[in-house]
């Protein structure tokens, strides 16, 4: 069926009235026929006689017996010497891998500070599959998203961003004219909007997933509360992709929102962090942690991560705390306002996911060798038996449909989406307005996701119609849950009032908002009506 959003505004008095009316290779010691010749094993016997000098009649008599072999067994004899110089190649890989993988850059984390940092690794199957088809020269494709810190927000200049960091560190390590890199982060989101529309905003043939959504989700919530449950579910069908991909869950630390027990600022147990930590680990996916590898410099206030002050002037703490500016001194401290991090934060952030592909890498040599050395087989050598180079990740990837535990969440399972319309395809589904425009937020930032497009109106009886579909399938009813995306003027702000629609979903699962706390009551109320 059809549906009719009418929203009605009147901003000046303080309220909004809407009407909704919702009418490769097997797993095998080398090549079948093709026997290993390196690394002390034995030849097979028939072979092996071949090897062994013998008087010319029994030579002749040989090749004339070989000469009568079927043409599939004299090319297995053929292929021997051919094989043993690409499984030497193979060897000659992994001692190129045996070496640390460096960094496009001078590390700003010592060794010590980024084992603190890697908090948990896990098991690493999807992680070390990621890496071995990058080792053998196959492309990938690597997403990000989150919120304004996965944006880039802090960061001088869109390269100095953890992501294109991050980026950069894949590419100039296995490089690729393949390769695809994405940042599909929004600025002022949580989970819930990612949850809901994952498969529009990650690609299918996504390889690889960094989540960093920490500072955005609210601090202390039971499980079963929406912003959990929507982190579940977003962690649920980035796993359930097309090619399974490896999901990292990163965590920014903000030393001045991290309140709390008697601290105006750097409580260590920030509830958030702990809890999404939790969800990582029941799903056996890296979380690197910012706290956990900088806290002690943090609390020293040592340079570089110093926190007495920060770069941007006019900060203010949620505690009250008015924040010094760092002034020349900006080198020296780690955030750039009293939430985003400083271009040193943001390197910071990068050199931990490289840390987890360092750590991914040296696994998959050791295990290589080791298959290796026993004749067996592992991903990377499987990947460079086959020629490596001119393939894709996906190569590696489980042919058949992902299989997760059930959800930690009792109950929690991910549900489809009907609609998810937001950025370039909001704009069609506006049928009527009166008042309402189409433009942005920030028509000066640098690309249309930072601009912040969407429906504003200024003035109060201002108004904007949806039109969307609340089937769950054609001609199918169900019940369905309608989520708008949206930006409102801040108190203390600019004079003036402002509403600004800027996404609508349709879900047909329990409700998860996607809004901070005090927006998501008032969705809740709208939605009431």
């Amino acid at each position: 069926m059809r549906s009719s959003l009418h929203l009605v505004g009147a901003f000046l008095a303080g309220s909004l009235l809407v009407t909704l009316l919702l009418l490769g290779l097997p797993q095998q010691g080398g090549r079948q026929g093709c026997p290993l010749l390196h690394g002390g094993l034995q030849p097979p016997a028939a072979l092996q006689s071949q090897l062994q000098p013998q008087p010319a009649a029994q030579q002749q008599q040989q090749q004339q017996q070989q000469q009568a072999l079927p043409a599939t067994q004299a090319e297995k004899v053929q292929q021997a010497p051919e094989h043993e110089a690409a499984e030497q190649t193979v060897v000659k890989e992994l001692e190129k891998w045996r070496q640390p993988v460096q960094l496009p850059w001078p590390p700003v984390l010592s060794e010590l500070q980024l084992k603190r940092g890697l908090a948990y690794y896990g098991g690493g199957q999807r992680m070390e599959r990621v890496a071995a088809a990058l080792m053998a020269g196959q492309p990938i494709t690597a997403v990000t998203i989150g919120g304004s810190v996965a944006r880039g927000a802090g960061s001088t200049r869109p390269e100095r961003a953890f992501p294109a960091m991050f980026f950069s560190f894949l590419n100039a390590t296995f490089p690729h004219p393949q390769h695809t890199f994405l940042n599909k982060a929004i600025g002022g989101t949580t989970s819930g909007i990612f949850a809901t529309c994952a498969e529009k905003l990650v690609p299918p043939e996504t390889d690889l997933v960094v989540v960093e959504f920490t500072f955005n989700e609210p601090g202390d919530q039971p499980f079963i509360f929406p912003h959990r449950r929507g982190f579940e579910q977003l962690l649920r069908k980035l796993a359930r992709l097309p090619r399974a991909p490896a999901v990292i869950v990163l965590h920014h630390y903000a030393w001045y929102f991290s309140d709390g027990d008697g601290l105006k600022a750097g409580l260590f147990y920030r509830a958030a962090e702990m809890q999404l930590s939790t969800m990582a680990q029941y799903y056996d996916m890296p979380s690197p942690s910012l706290r956990n590898a900088l806290y002690k410099a943090m609390q020293s206030n040592v340079p570089p991560f110093k926190v007495s002050k920060v770069h941007k002037a006019g900060s203010i703490t949620p505690a009250g705390l008015a924040l010094k500016p760092a002034g020349a001194e900006k080198a020296d401290y780690l955030f750039y306002d009293n939430i985003h991090p400083s271009d040193t934060g943001h390197q910071a952030l990068a050199e931990l996911l490289a840390g987890v592909v360092q750590t991914a890498v040296k696994n998959v040599v050791e295990t290589a060798s080791r298959e290796t050395a026993a004749g067996g087989s592992s991903p990377l050598l499987d990947s460079l038996r086959a020629g490596g180079g001119s393939g894709s990740a996906a190569g590696a990837a489980p042919a058949k449909a992902v299989k997760l535990p059930p959800p930690m969440i009792p109950g929690n399972a991910a549900h489809a989406t009907t609609l998810c319309a937001m950025q370039e395809e909001f704009q069609s589904v506006a049928t009527a307005k009166d008042g309402f425009e189409w433009r942005p937020e920030r028509p000066d930032a640098a690309d249309f996701v930072s601009q912040k497009w969407g429906y504003r109106g200024d003035k109060a009886g201002s108004w904007v119609e949806l039109e969307l579909s609340t089937e769950e399938a054609p001609g199918r009813r169900g019940v369905a849950t309608v989520i708008l995306g949206y930006l409102r003027r801040q108190a203390g702000s600019e004079a003036g009032s402002k509403f600004q629609l800027a996404a609508v979903m349709v879900a047909h699962t329990p409700v998860v908002l996607s809004s901070y706390d005090r927006q998501a009551a008032d969705l809740g109320k709208l939605v009431d009506r």
